[in-house]
């Protein structure tokens, strides 16, 4: 379904995730946390130690061409200078190569020398994936023993197991404080707008439960974009991010006010809302919650006066719990 907003080869399609989806990988842990607070820490040591014993020696006798001729000897670099026009021994390559692009001929599949070629390059694939693997799980071990050591931990200043290793961002006093002024200027704001702010509101709610959307989605909201080109991406995006944080700190309270933005006119409710489903169901028609909160939406744009279906009461988030204890 849809598949003539798709542009190029591939469907992207993108997926609510959150900290618990990482952790249940096995990533993201407190010890993981641990670990990368304690490079952290030996890398400003060294970097410190650097700076007041190395840095001012070096000063002294690098000169710019030395440092020059040193970058130009980077192994990296070097070996594809070696191979490179700079190289005069490989002036003779260049002719050569045009040569064989000219007198190259096609070789029969059933050629011995072609199915042996084939089954090295098959073996050095399998192979190189095979060390690359080993190679990985190497340093991956490597770095736990290394930077997991309590030993070194310790003498980082690192907490120690069973708590974490820096504060959690967002609990100073300054931070609590400025975010409850934004929550309550977003309150206060939830009835103002119009016919725009009442789409894009209640494209966000849709979005919240299906939890997903793909380039279909994207491809018909790029469209509507361009046949109203007084909405602009930045305004657009300003308008989501507005939207989004409404109905996050107090969901209840931006569908009781999403009404009060719509107009009186029927039928201009009911173009809005056909805009909204086509972008929503681009991708296939929607099921489950995603479903629900589109009919809810339509009751709202359709039969303004009648009140919306039942919905449940949302839990506040973390950080509008917060902000109402601060």
């Amino acid at each position: 379904m849809g598949a003539e907003l798709l542009v190029g080869d591939y469907d992207v399609r993108i997926e609510f995730r959150d900290l618990e989806d990482i952790r249940a990988l096995g990533y993201n842990s407190l010890e993981d946390e641990r670990e990368f607070e304690t490079v952290r820490r030996v890398s400003e040591l060294n970097n410190a130690l650097y700076t007041s014993f190395v840095q001012p020696w070096l000063k002294t006798w690098v000169t710019p061409e030395v440092a020059a001729a040193t970058l130009a000897m980077q192994p990296l670099r070097l070996r594809y200078a070696m191979f490179s026009d700079q190289n005069p021994m490989m002036g003779w390559v260049a002719p050569l190569a045009e040569q064989a692009r000219a007198e190259r001929k096609s070789t029969d599949a059933e050629n011995p020398f072609l199915k042996a070629q084939q089954q090295f390059s098959d073996m050095m694939t399998q192979w190189l994936e095979a060390f690359g693997e080993l190679r990985d799980q190497t340093q991956e071990a490597v770095f736990h023993a290394i930077y997991g050591s309590p030993w070194l931990q310790a003498s980082m200043g690192v907490r120690p197991h069973g708590s974490r290793p820096r504060p959690k961002p967002g609990t100073s006093p300054e931070h609590i404080a400025a975010l409850a002024a934004r929550i309550e200027e977003l309150r206060a704001s939830m009835n103002q707008g119009g016919l725009f702010e009442a789409g894009v509101r209640a494209l966000v709610y849709i979005a919240m439960g299906q939890r997903a959307v793909d380039a279909r989605s994207f491809e018909t909201l790029r469209r509507l974009r361009e046949a109203n080109p007084e909405v602009t991406l930045a305004h657009f995006k300003a308008a989501v991010r507005t939207q989004w944080a409404m109905l996050t700190i107090d969901q209840e309270a931006a569908l009781e006010s999403l009404p009060s933005l719509l107009p009186q006119d029927a039928e201009v409710r009911r173009n809005l809302f056909e805009k909204i489903k086509t972008i929503r169901t681009a991708a296939g028609e929607l099921e489950g919650e995603a479903r629900r909160r589109l009919d809810e939406i339509e009751a709202m744009f359709d039969i303004g006066a009648l009140p919306p279906p039942a919905r449940r009461t949302p839990r506040k988030s973390k950080a509008a719990a917060a902000a109402d204890k601060a």
